[in-house]
């Protein structure tokens, strides 16, 4: 085992013996030495790669293009390649060249260090105290801060860590007491900042007590990715607001249970679902007089002082006044909806503090809506009592429905997380927290609550950028809670050139009144020129000629350049991108309706976690209506709600009712009453079937390394054990250091020795072969099957490449019946506090070991068995009740659903060594079920979310999630991520060349070419309606001052604003425009500007 371990070790002291020459080079000014230099350290890492992964005979038989190109080959389009080719080409220079430049060495420098840490990642299977080797070197004797501080970029910059740093931005990186507000504008470098900040904040503070808020899923993950190689498996919180919610919710702290258990967030479509149907019930009940005395105190004692009495005039409203009046059910649909967080505080807490923050916004919000229904006359004589008890009505029974299925929306996840971190009085050594001029009160009273006087905290944000007010966002709310923060701010900008740097600094002095002065001296280490083009043209369809021509003369020049086109509205994208696509260009479009949120994807993601066994009861909402609509456009959300929900109430779920096998073709000859539940209670009650629990012990937890070392199993029939069969299995030859350490450590848990396995085992092959023999026939029940299913199959593939008879007797049983005791558990028995299987054992007061070993925990999932099938068989006639009830979904849900399941089954666990499955092969299967045809649901929509998903889902899947493994195993790295990801992470700046957006969609985003069209009035600013007060109009202007500004902030090195003299209406219609107010006294500021 050490003969791998030792050249690999040897190979990292070689390179990190020819990497400190390349540093010495570099300290002594001789920068095409240490360009050649950092060349050999490649060669010698790479060798170090394809010694540890066998990829060559041996060392240095493959040239260095070679290696590379293989590599390509296995990573295409990965980071690492770009990194090693730019090692590469450097060194390749400074063989023959003189001339090269401090900034060649240190990018060389750069690359070096990613390389190095990608290889551990790389050869960690195969002996990770490498890793334990290599880091120390990487972190102090070849990239500490004192060795490279001398060395001075360009741009005055400096190494920190393995992240490089401006002056200013060291200077941030190094406080860790008090509470600071930074203004970091566009481009200045603000992430790298945090990365290095949180860095260095778990090296001086306890990491559980370190937390880094962000306002985006996007750029929590784009944090973790940066600190991988730092955080290892330490337990800092890295996400945003929202997960932080959800993590505090869901968890007992300190003795106390959580409020919530696996609750389901609810997704757009069911909430408003949800929502509707709790308006039909408070619309049509009597929600007068005497429902105004069930409002909350403070609500009642408001009413009193703005009417001077608590008076209702009869006769002057219906609720038929209100449902009539569109615009006035989706205002007050709307309202209801930003009402969500203050009802939760004010109806779920006793906090004083929130009480008042939450009437203020009730009070606020409920005030602007009356009056805008009054003043339109939308209802007549609407009165605020009533208006307001209705509204609390239907928040309250929105708010039992959501109970009542277990589910969240966001909204919840702010106010509940409010209540909890409060309640628990929970304080943090040190947070961060990014784009804080997004936060609403409540996201700012929230990280007040999680903060003390001692607390370091450090927020990040840009008043220039406060875009999302609809979201209740209020720069008065950050100059309100930094008041007493120190303040900084960013003055290097390392996005945008010169001219765009200019520009931007005229736009703030004349539209936010921001002067140079107060901004700091603004610089970039960018140089072009004209970088800031204004165009004008006649009319709206010239304009966008102009566009497309501007565009294919960028990329006939230079074809690598990616263009960014950003749009006020979403009409305006739509249009734009046609018109590319008319003109044969690739369009990546993000708009109004964002692809990750598409029904088909969210019903893909839904079907993926409801097979591997995680679903929850949103996910089988979604399924259930998509399954039961392949027949009929007529099955209705409700009705598939109130199916769902009945399972539910008696503790089942929806996949328990479907049987393992149908026969017929004719749907309405199918038994919809030979479901698996009652399969179950058949097999394990029937003296003519039988029932098989088995069970694994294994070297480790890893599928891809650990061995089955024992298969058990314990035959019942009709209640009563018949047979036992118990085998132990000889080790794998060619086990590593690190994998019989594992067993070693494995030894704790199971008690099996090597000599027990030595003496009592047989070889893998034969032990299978007589489990499968044992099983046949019977059904099959493990207490968490998927992972013993998963290691048996993974063994097979991996330990036994030529056994096919072996793996298709495995296929043959996974015909069989199978049964999850702890899936079962869970759905059977919600709320308790563990389903381990000796908790379940202490809780039914069960006989039965859990030693972990696998015999015994046999025998007492057995006793487990007998409780679940004598609860289920009492359940069996309510069941059949339900399905009965519903028959027509229930017919075709169950054939789609088995079909489903028979189809992923069979990439997921047959006929496979290879790892099995990716997530696009699962997203194909469904695709293809989607667009069957002969399915009612079919059509054109479909397949446009077919190559949309090919175009824009699948590369990003195979960049970042591109592993093969079991759905289970997929799901459990990836399932929260897939959740939560936004059509705009899906960009991939070295293929998307032409990115076309919303502004508000490409806030964090960055092109090297930004083009802005339409820049004229009624779109900068944007109409306004006439029932806007002087307050409200100025207040929209100011926001929109802003939203073209972030903006104008996203190009590199090129910024092209168009604008048209006449508009040009569809219908044939010509409307004067001109330039945006907010740019008129511009025009002599941009480097080139021409009239067309």
């Amino acid at each position: 085992m050490e003969s791998c371990f030792i050249p690999i070790k040897e190979y990292y002291a070689d390179a990190f013996s020819i990497l400190q020459q390349a540093e010495t080079s570099y300290s002594e000014g001789r920068f095409p030495h240490c360009c050649n230099d950092t060349r050999k350290f490649l060669e010698i890492i790479l060798d170090a790669v394809f010694e540890a992964k066998k990829l060559a005979p041996n060392k240095g038989s493959l040239k260095l293009n070679d290696r590379i190109a293989l590599l390509n080959s296995v990573l295409p389009n990965s980071w690492v390649i770009r990194d090693i080719r730019r090692i590469q080409n450097i060194g390749n220079r400074g063989s023959h060249s003189n001339d090269l430049k401090e900034s060649d060495a240190v990018a060389a420098l750069e690359s070096a260090f990613e390389v190095c840490l990608w290889s551990l990642e790389v050869i960690e299977g195969v002996q990770v105290s490498v890793r334990d080797y290599v880091l120390p070197k990487l972190a102090k004797d070849i990239w500490s801060f004192d060795s490279v501080e001398k060395s001075a970029h360009s741009n005055g910059a400096e190494a920190y860590g393995h992240v490089t740093l401006s002056h200013e931005q060291k200077k941030l990186a190094e406080l860790f007491t008090g509470k600071h507000f930074l203004n970091a504008p566009p481009g200045t470098g603000k992430t790298q900042l945090l990365t290095a900040r949180l860095s260095n904040a778990i090296s001086r503070f306890n990491a559980e007590r370190v937390i880094c808020l962000t306002f985006t899923s996007r750029a929590a993950q784009e944090m973790r990715n940066r600190m991988q190689s730092v955080l290892n498996s330490e337990s800092v919180f890295i996400g945003n607001i929202h997960a932080f919610c959800l993590e505090k919710i869901t968890s007992a702290h300190e003795g106390k249970g959580a409020l919530f258990n696996n609750p389901s967030i609810l997704d757009d479509t069911y909430r408003e679902e949800f929502f509707d149907s709790a308006w039909a019930i408070a619309i049509n009940q009597d929600t007068a007089q005497q429902e105004v005395m069930t409002l909350p105190e403070q609500i009642r004692e408001w009413l009193e002082l703005e009417l001077g009495a608590s008076t209702t005039p009869e006769g002057i409203y219906t609720p038929a006044d209100i449902e009539e009046s569109q615009e006035s059910f989706q205002k007050i649909k709307s309202t209801s909806l930003r009402l969500v967080v203050p009802f939760v505080l004010l109806n779920h807490s006793e906090d004083g503090d929130l009480h008042e923050l939450a009437l203020f916004d009730f009070k606020k919000q409920i005030r602007t809506l009356f009056a805008e229904i009054t003043s339109k006359r939308l209802v007549k004589n609407l009165s605020l009592e009533y208006l307001v008890s209705l509204i609390w009505r239907c928040l309250l029974e929105f708010s039992q429905t959501k109970e009542r299925v277990n589910s969240l929306d966001f909204d919840d996840l702010i106010g509940f997380g409010l209540i909890n971190v409060r309640g628990l009085q929970l304080a943090y050594d040190c947070i961060q927290l990014d784009e804080v001029q997004d936060l609403s009160p409540y996201q700012w009273m929230l990280v007040s609550s999680i903060s003390s006087l001692n607390t370091h905290v450090f927020v990040v944000g840009d008043t220039e950028q406060s875009i999302y007010g609809f979201m209740g966002a209020d720069t008065e709310l950050l100059r309100k809670y930094t008041a007493g923060f120190e303040a900084h701010r960013l003055t290097q900008n390392f996005r945008s050139t010169p001219g765009i740097q200019s520009l931007l600094e005229r736009y703030r002095e004349v539209n936010f009144g921001v002067n140079k002065s107060e901004s700091g001296e603004f610089k970039s280490h960018q140089s072009t020129s004209s970088s800031t083009l204004l165009l004008g043209v006649e009319d709206n369809v010239k304009e966008y000629r102009l566009i497309a021509d501007a565009v294919e003369k960028i990329f006939r020049e230079e074809p690598t350049r990616q263009v960014g086109v950003l749009c006020r509205w979403n009409n305006s994208a739509a249009e734009l991108s046609q018109v590319f696509r008319d003109n044969g260009f690739k369009v990546f479009l993000i708009a109004q309706n964002d692809f990750m949120q598409h029904s088909l994807i969210r019903d893909w993601v839904s079907v993926l976690r409801a097979y591997a066994g995680q679903g929850t009861r949103v996910d089988w909402y979604r399924i259930v209506y998509r399954l039961s609509k392949s027949a009929s456009f007529n099955v209705g959300r409700r009705e598939v709600i109130k199916l769902v929900d009945n399972l539910y109430s008696k503790n089942i779920a929806p996949d328990e009712v479907v049987p393992f096998s149908i026969s017929s073709k004719n749907i309405q000859n199918t038994n919809i009453f030979e479901y698996r539940l009652r399969s179950l209670v058949d097999y394990a009650t029937d003296s003519s079937k039988g029932v098989v629990i088995f069970d694994t012990e294994t070297t480790g937890l890893q599928f891809e390394s650990s061995a089955v070392i024992q298969l058990a199993a314990v035959k019942y029939v009709n209640g009563l054990k018949v047979s036992e069969f118990n085998e132990y299995i000889y080790l794998p030859d060619d086990m590593t250091d690190e994998e019989l350490e594992s067993f070693t450590e494995s030894q704790k848990v199971h008690k099996i020795s090597n000599e027990v396995v030595n003496l009592h085992g047989r070889p893998l092959e034969q032990v299978v072969d007589s489990f499968f023999e044992y099983v046949e026939g019977c059904a099959i029940v493990a207490h968490n099957l998927p992972f013993d299913l998963t290691m048996l199959s993974r063994n097979i593939g991996s330990r036994l490449n030529s056994s096919d008879r072996l793996e298709s007797l495995f296929n043959r049983a996974g015909t069989q019946p199978m049964f999850d005791t702890l899936k079962l558990a869970r759905e059977l028995y919600p709320g308790l506090e563990s389903y381990k299987l000796e908790s379940l054992l202490s809780h039914f007061r069960l006989s039965g070991v859990n030693s972990h070993n696998a015999l015994d925990d046999v025998l007492a999932t057995g006793e487990l068995l007998k409780q679940l099938v004598h609860d289920i068989s009492s359940r069996l006639d309510s069941i059949d009740s339900t399905l009965d009830r519903y028959a027509n979904v229930v017919r075709v849900f169950q054939r789609e659903w088995q079909e489903l399941r028979r189809q992923l089954w069979s990439i997921d666990r047959g006929g496979r060594r290879d790892g099995v499955t990716t997530l696009p092969e699962l997203c194909d299967v469904w695709m293809n079920s989607v667009l069957d045809p002969s399915k009612a649901w079919y059509s054109s929509q479909a397949e446009v979310v077919r190559l949309e998903a090919e175009e824009k889902l699948y590369p990003w899947i195979r960049r970042n999630m591109g592993e093969k493994g079991r759905v289970s195993e997929l799901l459990n790295k990836y399932s929260l991520e897939i959740g939560t990801l936004k059509e705009s992470d899906l960009i991939d700046a070295e293929h998307d060349k032409l990115v076309i957006s919303t502004i508000h969609r490409s806030k964090g985003l960055e092109f090297g070419t930004v083009i802005l069209p339409m820049c004229v009035d009624g779109q900068f600013p944007g109409w306004r309606p006439d029932g806007f007060s002087q307050r409200e109009r100025e207040l929209a202007d100011e926001e929109d001052k802003r939203l073209l500004y972030v903006a104008m902030t996203r190009p590199k090195d090129k910024l092209i604003i168009t604008y048209h003299r006449v508009f040009q209406s569809n219908w044939g219609n010509r409307y004067p425009k001109k330039l945006s107010p907010y740019l008129a006294s511009l025009i002599g500021d941009f480097d080139y500007r021409r009239e067309f």
